[in-house]
């Protein structure tokens, strides 16, 4: 019962690279783009890592065009969360240039410590995505800027939608105790860590989000 709208952040995917720096403000009107052209009305939007960062700005730019928020291991700014260890933006960067012990070690970082020992094969539709899509640098260092410029931690407290927030319990990357800030800033926010997860939890417990999305009781469109 739930239509879904997958759009590709510029930089990435079937979206235009423009030149960096991009801002987080420009993802977040990119995104407002894609929503007034679909005519979808009030969505529940669902934001992982990254992603999560983008929708908080969507949200408190343009709340009317928010029936709810579901933000995945992702954080209100840089000040105050604590930061991913170093080692993950250099086997990040290792990675896209092709470095597969890299490659490896980031997808170890990406989950609970146990998950590849039992599902060795967890990563495989995740490779052959990555392999047949082109890297473009420009996008890959925009998004990083984007990144590196988010902090929305008093603008947080505006928001009035109803706001589910998911972490996993082994998230090495945006480590859990940022989504306890984030439920701490944003009034009437929930707050679920999920159990024997990591950062990319939808690998692991592929029914949270759309459970959750559910759990908003808000009309049927993401």
């Amino acid at each position: 019962g739930w239509t879904v709208l997958t759009p590709d952040n510029r930089g990435v995917g079937a979206s235009d690279a423009p030149r960096p720096p991009y801002r987080m403000t420009d993802l977040a009107d990119d995104l407002v783009a894609v929503l007034e052209d679909a005519a979808v009305g009030p969505t529940v939007l669902v934001g992982l890592s990254l992603g999560g960062m983008i929708v908080q700005h969507l949200a408190v730019r343009r709340p009317e065009l928010v029936a709810g928020l579901v933000l995945a291991s992702t954080a209100a700014g840089h000040s105050r969360r604590e930061r991913p260890r170093l080692g993950f933006l250099v086997d990040l960067t290792r990675s896209m240039f092709g470095d597969r012990r890299a490659a490896a070690a980031l997808q170890r970082q990406l989950v609970h410590p146990h998950t590849l020992a039992r599902r060795p094969d967890l990563f495989a539709a995740w490779d052959r995505e990555a392999a047949a899509e082109p890297l473009r640098w420009a996008g890959f260092v925009g998004q990083l800027c984007a990144a590196a410029g988010h902090g929305i931690d008093a603008e947080l407290r505006q928001l009035r939608c109803p706001v589910e927030i998911l972490a996993g319990d082994g998230d090495a990357i945006i480590p859990p105790a940022n989504s306890h800030r984030l439920a701490a800033l944003i009034p009437g926010a929930r707050l679920t860590i999920l159990p024997d997860t990591g950062h990319a939890f939808p690998l692991e417990a592929p029914r949270a989000i759309p459970e959750t999305s559910t759990a908003l009781r808000c009309p049927p469109r993401v």
